[in-house]
């Protein structure tokens, strides 16, 4: 076996051979080895990091191999040796079979002719022999889940271990977690902390910062120096997390991109990568990476109780087990598949549905008496590389859009049933939450020249599994069957059709497969709500009508595409606001010529409209289609100034058909600011930001709502998160956030809200901490909402009724719009 490389050994980095640190002093082997010649015998450099370069060498007095770790020079000066030293003991004291020791410390110094002296700081370890986490990652990408469960186990035990005596690592990623002997070892325990409590806030000078990005805690990511346990566990979580999804929770371009994730953001289900993976260790592993400490394990041997191997139950095995779908060559004719799987899909809802109703008691072919409802959830895409996830998206979204008009049959809005993808949730608390029957699920997968699709079909009142099973499906002849299939389904579901209604035909509103395809693929990056989101959303949606020019539905989601992509919303770079709405009117106009009835191309052609003519447009949108959620908020939102209570009332009605959509909940939240019914609207702010806390435009509205409420510091916290979100600068929103918890400093911070132009926050502070008269002369000064998506919205809700009807800052609401 061999012994630990150079990427086992470098701190807070990977080996860099062409480093200036190659070129540091502390790299002549022999300076060092005179140095430390009556202890150590230095052979040769064998790995250098961020922090430190290591050395291979020989303890004289015990005779054995060590591996020595030399700080950088610069960062041993910024420390300064007395306290690093004194800390590090505590390190020297840990004694745990999967800790490796600390043998030896201390600092030496450094005689090279013509320059000056140096003192460096250095510490022991032994040399093990095997591997670290990261060179068997790099090889082999997963993890079996035994091995991935055990060495997250092992690790856990360690870090029990050394939290009960107050250490706390800072720094738990791959490459300082050994295999030896397919064991665990964690290295540079307490090193962090030395580094910390010698000075660690220095290191900015060097360029070095404690922790490492992919795997840092959001504390640890927002600078704050009360650091316990829960840190550590949230990296191992990380850890874990790319153990068995071969990528970590969160990537990015560079360290600034990554921390604001994990700060932000919430982690995709590890499910989502690899389904086999139990729920049980789905479900700590979320809970460990939860963003507030509060919420996660603690102590962190919970979690390695919650993951060791032995306590995942047989029956969560066996569950996995059974949707897990063998591996298929995912060659062949790519853009007949959503489409296939949309027809298979449909096929086996008619099946399904039929079974559950000829089983019914007294049930006849004519009744219309009992009142269904269901929820479609994505389904699992099953492919080898996981790349595919749009095509699970797209059965769910044809099984809505082709059930949502059967009669007697209620549909749960998309939003809402996506709002569970990869969340191993109890059925009975989906049908709680979604007011639905039943719930159908399943998987997809390429076979050669078929698709497969796993489906069961759910009692939510009882748990009972109704029914599942397997169909193949050829990807040939795929309109004609589709057609066939939708008319069975409806036949199956024993419900009559509207007079004049298609008999439940699929929506595709396009007989090209690949058009088709594209389609999905746009509406799946559409509905990210991101700019690269709308960057691809809007290649993939002009693909489709390059591909069918007569494809309304596509006209219509490119007019949302470029509507949302302007500065005020998505902010995509490289076009101005006015050439993204022309755009936008175009292809809108172009869905409504083709296809008059689409009520979501009517809706998109009422918000790049105003007056008159959106109200017309609303109502006839909502007219053809009023069971559009989305609909009804906007159609909200163009309301609220002329007639706020028809605008909330059109934003619950949104919500009560689309109940988990994070945008619509944080909406009416802020409509019930809006009327001073804070209390009606603290719940909403607390399900939308637990549902989606990157939603930093929900945070600019929780901070007027927590300075209503009288809670300062809970706003200062909304503030410093909507700055995050909002990609600004993280220095500067820690700054502003100190500064306004010290209200000695609250009034100058303030200020350097409105030159920044961050009306939103300022008005906020400004109205509930020196009234109404302040607000209107802040107004007066600075007419804008400044930056961020819905400002306007956000706006309003803080002015509250009083202030909106004083005749100044009506004067002022056309400016601020």
């Amino acid at each position: 076996m061999a012994r630990f490389g150079p990427g086992a050994w470098g701190t807070c980095a990977h080996l860099s051979t062409g480093s200036p640190l190659a070129e540091s002093p502390i790299t002549n082997i022999q300076n060092l080895s005179t140095a430390l010649a009556d202890r150590y015998a230095v052979e040769r450099q064998i790995g250098a990091g961020g922090m430190a370069t290591v050395y291979l060498a020989r303890d004289l007095k015990h005779d054995r191999n060590v591996a020595i770790k030399v700080l950088r020079p610069e960062i041993g000066e910024a420390l300064g040796a007395e306290r690093f030293l004194l800390e590090i003991k505590t390190t020297a004291n840990l004694r745990h079979p999967h800790i490796v020791p600390l043998y030896d410390s201390g600092e030496v110094r450094i005689e090279t002719a013509g320059e000056r002296a140096q003192t460096l700081l250095y510490y022991v370890m032994p040399l093990l022999e095997g591997e670290s986490l990261r060179e068997r990652l790099d090889r082999d990408k997963q993890l079996p889940i035994d091995d991935a469960l055990r060495i997250a186990s092992e690790v856990a035990d360690a870090l029990s271990y050394a939290h009960a005596r107050g250490v706390v690592h800072r720094d738990i990623k791959p490459e300082n977690i050994m295999l030896e002997s397919g064991h665990a070892v964690v290295a540079d325990f307490g090193i962090a902390r030395a580094v910390r409590a010698a000075g660690g806030a220095r290191l900015t000078g060097t360029g070095m910062s404690i922790g490492t990005p992919s795997y840092m805690s959001p504390e640890q990511a927002a600078g704050e120096s009360d650091i316990d346990g829960r840190s550590d566990l949230y990296s191992l979580a990380c850890v874990l997390y790319e153990m068995l999804g071969g990528q970590p929770p969160f990537s990015g371009a560079n360290a600034a991109t990554i921390t604001r994730q994990h700060m932000i953001a919430v982690p995709p289900p590890i499910t989502n990568l690899r389904p086999s993976v139990p729920a049980q260790v789905a479900d700590a592993l979320q809970r460990a990476l939860s963003k507030s400490p509060a919420d996660r394990f603690n102590p962190v041997a919970q979690f390695g109780a919650a993951i060791a191997p032995g306590a995942i139950t047989a029956s969560a095995v066996a569950g996995n087990s059974t949707r897990t779908v063998s591996s298929a060559n995912p060659g062949g004719a790519q853009r007949y598949v959503v489409v296939g799987i949309a027809v298979a899909a449909i096929a086996l809802v008619a099946a399904v549905w039929y079974r559950s109703a000829s089983n019914a008691a007294g049930a006849s072919a004519s009744s219309t008496s009992a009142t269904s409802s269901i929820a479609v959830l994505p389904f699992t895409d099953l492919s080898p590389d996981h790349a595919n996830a749009y095509l699970g998206d797209g059965v769910a979204e044809t099984l809505i859009n082709a059930l949502v008009h059967v009669p007697g049959l209620t549909v749960t809005a998309r939003t809402s049933a996506f709002s569970f993808r990869g969340r191993e949730s109890d059925v009975k608390e989906i049908g709680k939450q979604l007011h639905v029957d039943a719930v159908l699920e399943g998987s997809i997968q390429r076979v050669g020249d078929k698709l497969r699709i796993t489906a069961q079909l759910i009692n939510t009142s009882t748990g009972v599994n109704l029914w599942s099973n397997s169909f193949d499906r050829p990807v040939s002849d795929i309109f004609a069957m589709q057609d066939e299939v939708a008319r069975s389904a409806v036949d199956a579901l024993k419900l009559r059709i509207k007079p004049g209604s298609d008999s439940g035909a699929v929506m595709v509103g396009t007989r090209n497969a690949e058009a088709y395809n594209a389609y999905l693929l746009g509406r799946f990056h559409w509905n990210l709500r991101t700019t690269e989101g709308m960057i691809q959303a809007t290649a993939a949606l002009k693909h489709a009508v390059a591909l069918d020019s007569m494809y309304a539905l596509a006209w219509a989601a490119l007019g949302d595409a470029y509507m949302l992509s302007v500065p005020t919303e998505y902010n995509v770079p490289g076009l101005s606001e006015d050439s993204l709405l022309a755009l936008s009117m175009r292809a809108v106009r172009r869905a409504i010529a083709i296809d008059p009835k689409l009520g979501e191309a009517h809706i998109s052609l009422a918000n790049l409209l105003s007056g008159a003519k959106a109200n017309a447009e609303f109502e006839e949108g909502l007219r053809l289609s009023p069971n559009y959620a989305t609909g009804h908020q906007f159609y909200s939102y163009h309301l609220t100034t002329s007639d706020p209570n028809h605008a909330t009332r059109e934003m619950e009605i949104a919500h009560r058909l689309d109940p988990l959509s994070h945008v619509i909940t944080l909406s009416v939240a802020l409509l019930y600011d809006a009327a001073d019914r804070f209390t009606e609207a603290t719940p909403l702010f607390a399900q939308a930001l637990t549902q989606s806390p990157e939603a930093w435009y929900g945070w600019g509205g929780k901070i007027g709502h927590e300075m209503a409420l009288g809670h300062v510091d809970q706003a200062v916290f909304a503030y410093k998160r909507w700055l995050i979100g909002m990609h600004d600068d993280t220095t500067r929103a820690l700054n502003l956030e100190r500064d306004l918890r010290d209200s000695t400093r609250r009034s100058a911070a303030i200020k350097k809200m409105v030159k920044s132009r961050d009306m939103i926050p300022a008005v906020a502070f400004t109205r509930w901490l020196s009234g109404d008269d302040a607000v209107i002369a802040l107004l007066t000064r600075n007419p804008t909402t400044g930056r961020g998506p819905t400002p306007f919205l956000i706006m309003y809700g803080m002015l509250g009724p009083r202030l909106r009807a004083n005749p100044q800052v009506q004067t002022l609401l056309p400016k601020l719009r």
